[in-house]
């Protein structure tokens, strides 16, 4: 601009962000009238894991209004939901170059009833606000959910981005009774294979858990059977899967608000040359906590071994992730496994 390098034009991203392609918008009217050339800086992290990427840049003149939803908030996959009243939450931007308030908006769940309300707020240009629809959904019933949602403002310039479509999650039973043990051989092993009884694999990571009765594909890693030698189990096939990559196994959830003493319990098997990681973190009503015991890391030898968590500095509504971080992948030899959580 003018000759001369602007530094930070707009707040710069630093840290893990996740692994899923990411949006930015940035005002440029400050520089209206003036021949322009872009810069993106990348600054590497502390060693290997600190890939950045970028694609799609598009420069637009926007148009005067233009209100779009950017995300679902609530209900979400992660969190314990399943209630007769479960609230729909939304992230709504403007990327107009005028303010806006007074926006109408609505919703349906399976295709249903349409749902409107409106949000009293203005939204200055190029920036977004959350919202929560007065009107609640039951959600109680066990099934798999799918939310549309959209804004409904008569003049606006851009209709594509008004909508998000086709938001499914399925309702997590909650557990309130114990001593629980799951042992997973209700479920049907395969590529992933099906999960039971609220246990899943997140969506947004790299990576699945698979479920499995017998050895794993790859020589010299894995279990030979579960930990009880007849039944199934869950583990992480590495072969082919990129140094670093995660996959989250997410259990049901669990109400622990009765128990004095929570504890957890459970098996896991780490067994191969280029082993990487085992990580216990834990949602607890709604926020994640990473890392709630040392991760074990590296060959843990060709044997399963238990851990006991105490569990007794959460409360509430709680749902546990393994993750599981890829060592040495592409040599195969690295294959992790769980079972059993009581």
């Amino acid at each position: 601009f003018g000759g001369q390098w602007v530094l930070d034009i707009m707040p710069f991203i630093s840290g893990n962000q996740g692994d899923v392609w990411k949006q930015q918008t940035v005002d440029l009217t400050s520089y209206t009238g003036n021949t322009i050339k872009f810069r993106f800086r990348g600054i590497t992290g502390n060693g290997f894991r600190s890939d950045i990427a970028i694609d799609d840049i598009e420069l637009i003149e926007p148009p005067a209004i233009d209100v779009g939803v950017k995300a679902i908030l609530l209900p979400t996959e992660d969190a314990c939901s399943g209630t007769a009243n479960e609230s729909v939450s939304i992230r709504i931007y403007n990327l107009g170059t005028n303010s806006v308030d007074t926006i109408p908006l609505a919703y349906d769940i399976n295709g249903g009833t349409t749902v409107r309300d409106t949000a009293f707020i203005t939204i200055p240009s190029f920036d977004s606000t959350d919202f929560v629809f007065s009107q609640t959904f039951n959600m109680s019933v066990a099934g798999t959910y799918t939310i549309n949602t959209w804004t409904e403002l008569s003049n606006d310039g851009n209709l594509t981005n008004d909508s998000l479509l086709n938001y499914s999650l399925a309702s997590s039973p909650i557990t309130t009774i114990f001593a629980d043990t799951s042992t997973f051989d209700n479920f049907t092993p395969g590529v992933p294979g099906v999960f039971n009884d609220g246990w899943s694999n997140a969506t947004n990571d790299g990576h699945n858990w698979y479920i499995s009765s017998g050895p794993t594909p790859s020589s010299n890693t894995g279990p030979a059977s579960d930990n009880g030698g007849s039944g199934n189990f869950i583990y992480m096939e590495a072969t082919g899967i990129n140094q670093g990559v995660e996959a989250n196994l997410q259990s049901k959830c669990y109400d622990i608000s009765s128990l004095n003493l929570a504890e957890l319990t459970f098996y896991y098997h780490m067994f191969g040359s280029n082993m990487g990681e085992l990580h216990l973190d834990i949602l607890e009503n709604g926020i994640l906590t990473r890392d709630i015991i040392q991760p074990f890391i590296g060959d843990q030898g060709n044997s399963w071994n238990s851990t006991v968590v105490d569990l007794s500095p959460y409360s509430g509504t709680i749902k546990l992730i393994f993750r599981a971080v890829c060592g040495n992948c592409l040599l195969y030899t690295s294959d992790a496994a769980d079972e059993e959580d009581s």
